[in-house]
């Protein structure tokens, strides 16, 4: 059973944007995405038959989230497969049919545990669908035909409702009838940016700020049909609170299953974001904090603490004991699947501990008080990934 088609391919542009990976992938003629098909079907073929075509159905979603979600757990089995792992899909747990961890694990050495893949997603529900609508609405804009110019967008806030979309591209072409070529190109050429013409489309709660920058007289041209109206998009500023997201992806994991008499291992794809050790510490064991004693005295220094709001440590000490460790990754894609390696760090008070989980991956244990490195091999090095698939679907 094949994930793509077999069709010939003859598209070689960028992704649209905010284009559902899966169709991009199977769309595109570019060598690059080529191997990245070649990597997923081959993954596939190991992955258990009676379990192949639920997977599948999932990775041809349009929707990123569950397509990312999907493709995540075919790594995973993939990267135990090849550490010589014997691995049951969707194994039965306890007294319940409903609730099935991903995958029960044999290690080489005997070890057995359960493992449970999320994602650390900062955007709620509500949040999504609002990116969604606005998502279309910039598709839209995309698809004009604009012979003179580059659109610049820039947005703030999320639409509460669907964007309409002809009153928007209505909105932008009398905006475009409305301009003259060659005193925009005057305006551009003396670099006063500020002065280029720009006008507002707002609707519930959101506002699109359109501007145009002239295209070069060479590349004057709409009748490429691959071409993109929109040159730039910026989405204002947005905080992104990377430890908050993956702290709660390892409690809602931690209790899905209630009692488990072994050992349960959660692995967290943080997608779109990049990790440093003190997100994910902070995630684990409580937010970086200083504590001061003595305000008055300035000889007395302030101490460093954690807030007792973490994953695995809370007010009243230790919990989500029963998670043994977890494995953390950022922004796993199929064609970043050799950059962004997975860590794994283990549970200070486990009650049942694994240790390593993965054998050869880098992973923290935990040793008086400290969370010491044990260096390890690479995911990719274990996979044996080509860096050539390495790229970039937006360029």
């Amino acid at each position: 059973m094949h994930l793509f088609s077999e069709n010939l391919r003859s598209f070689t542009g960028p992704a649209a944007y905010a284009e559902p990976h899966f169709t991009y992938l199977d769309r595109s003629a570019r060598a690059p995405f080529a191997r990245v098909r070649e990597l997923i079907e081959s993954w596939l073929n190991d992955y258990p038959a009676f379990h192949r075509k639920s997977l599948v159905r999932r990775l041809r979603n349009t929707d990123n989230e569950h397509f990312d979600a999907a493709f995540f757990e075919l790594y995973l089995h993939q990267l135990l497969h090849r550490l010589g792992c014997r691995i049951r899909v969707s194994p039965r747990v306890g007294r319940t049919t409903l609730k099935r961890p991903d995958f029960e694990i044999t290690c080489p050495d005997g070890k057995r545990w359960l493992l449970e893949a999320t994602s650390s997603g900062d955007l709620s529900a509500d949040e999504r669908k609002a990116e969604a609508r606005l998502v279309t609405a910039l598709n839209t804009l995309n698809r004009l035909r604009v012979k003179d110019y580059f659109l610049d967008v820039s947005t703030r806030g999320r639409p509460r409702s669907p964007i309409p979309g002809k009153q928007l591209r209505h909105t932008v072409r009398e905006f475009l009838r409305s301009l003259n070529y060659d005193q925009i190109r005057e305006i551009y050429a003396q670099q006063s940016y500020d002065e280029l013409p720009k006008t507002t489309f707002e609707h519930d709660g959101c506002k699109l700020r359109i501007r145009v920058v002239p295209k070069s007289p060479a590349f004057r041209d709409d009748s490429d049909p691959d071409s993109r109206a929109i040159g730039m998009i910026s989405a204002g500023v947005r905080w992104i609170d990377s430890r908050s997201g993956i702290r709660d992806a390892i409690r809602r994991k931690a209790t899905r299953y209630g009692r488990l008499r072994r050992p349960l291992v959660v692995a967290v794809n943080a997608p779109d974001q990049s990790l440093g050790l003190t997100d994910v510490m902070e995630a684990l064991l409580g937010k970086e904090q200083l504590a001061f004693s003595n305000f008055a005295d300035p000889k007395v220094k302030p101490t460093f603490t954690r807030a007792a709001d973490g994953a695995w440590l809370g007010p009243k000490g230790p919990t989500n004991t029963r998670v043994s460790a977890v494995l953390i990754v950022s922004s796993l894609l199929p064609w970043t699947a050799h950059v962004h390696e997975p860590t794994i760090y283990h549970h200070p008070w486990a009650r049942y501990p694994v240790m390593p989980a993965f054998p050869q991956l880098p992973y923290y244990r935990p040793n008086q008080g400290h969370m010491d490195l044990i260096a390890g091999s690479t995911a990719a090095r274990i996979l044996g990934i080509d860096p050539a698939i390495l790229v970039d679907p937006d360029a």
